[in-house]
């Protein structure tokens, strides 16, 4: 901060003219507070500046909450990497102020980080594309932020780029666009710094991506047609991660669709060091949290790979043997890799944990997954994987912490919660279950003809199967005798 954005306001205090008096203003520096005063003396009528990185967070905090004047200007520069207690603090500005500008800069990398969420159109991503230059947004409730304008800056729009050739020094160049053609398309660089929006999908490999979670309405609600259930799963993300226990609410949203609405996640923090006692700890938790809100035992499932296997036989033993049992680690599954594949899991992914992922993803697709919030879809947009050979690979937690310097433990604890509802027999609506529903359906006709057959000339047609190609299904009829 002190070489960029401090060292424009002493550029300013240095060479800046009074328009009205052509003489220089009397602004006095403080540099060990990175502060212009005018008149000198007056920290609070002043241009400020603050580091909100490390342990310099809490005290910029303090700092701004602490000003209370009548007209206040807010400038959060690289907004996409400013913590959201900085955001928190506009509702404490708001006290006493007659007018709050607030200015949010940022490079256009993820919708749902908080640059993004400042930039969200009145109408919904899906109302802008990246040839608007100008729209209106819809605010942050959770700021108190109300509506305003969002300005786009496109370099091929540039005046520079717009006359071939470089005119004005200090914007985007004409050689800036002739290296980003270069590059081409393929990659977010080129669309947060040369196009300045957010990629579109399929420009990196992950599981999800922003325009899918838009377009799906992934952090929307669902319509409940009938009673719904309870299901949780339980992420104890040892190592440092958070211990996320995930709830939603499940239940049949029409169409013969059964959906998925989260709720918020809970975090367990136990209190022990040993790894015993917090085993025990956070097992006896999330048994009073789930009971508390009427999960039923075959509706929870846990982590019960390495370090997991303890908290998922401490709630089994305390609480019932019905419990789901997630297995993270070795090969994925016998089961269709997919609605739209019928390839086992095993041939498709390169692990289990990359097949939870992809199946959690089928069940946004359908429209079956709903309330996805800012912290899951963050995780969900970033962690890529990659092709080997026939297989997908999923980036690993340590290559997550490695590469964005987070682990993914909210995603995965709502990945293990749509394992758990497909273990009670709940599947996405998909190329598989429409066909599984054709053929019941023809079973169903088939069986009604029988019975009309039957009473007609008082025949009794007693049991058989039917051969498909999902299996022997067996078709029993009632036989009066």
């Amino acid at each position: 901060m002190g070489g960029r954005v401090w060292g424009v306001v002493k550029n300013l205090q240095q060479s800046g003219i009074d328009p009205d008096t052509g003489k220089k203003p009397q602004w006095h520096i403080v540099n060990s507070k990175k502060e212009l005063q005018f008149p000198k003396g007056d920290d609070k009528h002043s241009i400020s500046c603050f580091a909100v990185e490390g342990g310099e967070l809490l005290k910029s905090i303090d700092k701004i909450k602490g000003r209370h004047t009548q007209r206040m200007l807010l400038i959060v520069d690289e907004a996409n990497s400013t913590p959201d207690a900085i955001f928190n603090t506009i509702p404490n500005m708001l006290k006493g102020c007659v007018e709050l500008v607030i200015l949010v800069i940022g490079n256009a990398v993820n919708r749902f980080d908080n640059h993004g969420r400042a930039c969200e159109p009145e109408d919904g991503w899906n109302a802008v594309t990246v040839e608007d230059t100008r729209w209106l947004t819809k605010g942050v409730e959770d700021w108190r932020m109300p509506p305003g304008i969002c300005c786009h800056y496109d370099g091929p729009k540039s005046p520079n780029v717009l006359a071939g050739k470089t005119i004005y020094r200090f914007i985007y160049s004409y050689e800036n666009w002739l290296s980003a053609l270069k590059w081409g398309e393929s990659s977010i660089h080129y669309w947060s710094q040369d196009r300045g929006f957010w990629p579109p999908e399929g420009v990196v490999n992950t599981v999800f991506s922003e325009p899918l979670v838009v377009r799906c309405d992934g952090t929307g609600f669902l319509n409940f047609y009938a009673t719904r259930e309870v299901y949780a799963f339980l992420d104890p993300a040892f190592g440092g991660d958070n211990c996320v226990l995930q709830m939603a609410d499940v239940g049949d949203c029409g169409e013969g669709k059964v959906g998925i609405q989260l709720r918020p996640p809970t975090y367990i923090r136990p209190q022990v060091k040993l790894e015993a006692e917090r085993d025990y700890q956070i097992a006896r938790e999330v048994i009073e949290e789930c009971k508390k809100r009427l999960v039923k035992p075959l509706h929870f499932g846990t982590d019960a790979t390495g370090v997991g296997r303890g908290v998922h036989a401490i709630i089994s033993a305390e609480w019932s043997q019905e419990i789901v049992r997630v297995e993270w680690g070795g090969k994925a599954s016998e089961k269709p890799s997919s609605q739209a594949d019928s390839r086992p899991g095993h041939e498709v992914y390169d692990s289990r944990v990359t097949e939870l992922w992809f199946g959690c993803r089928e069940f946004l697709e359908s429209g079956q997954l709903k309330g996805l919030y800012t912290e899951a879809v963050k995780q969900a947009c970033s962690r890529e994987y990659t092709q080997q050979g026939r297989k997908s690979r999923l980036n690993t937690k340590a290559e997550c912490v490695a590469k964005l310097g987070y682990s993914p433990d909210e995603m995965d604890a709502i990945s293990g919660l749509v394992e758990v509802v497909k273990q009670n027999g709940i599947t996405a609506h998909g190329k598989i279950s429409e066909l599984q529903s054709q053929v019941w359906n023809e079973i169903s006709k088939e069986v009604q003809n029988n019975l009309a057959l039957e009473d007609e000339h008082q025949e009794v047609v007693v049991g058989g199967w039917a051969e498909n190609d999902f299996g022997n299904v067996g078709i029993v009829w009632n036989d009066p005798y």
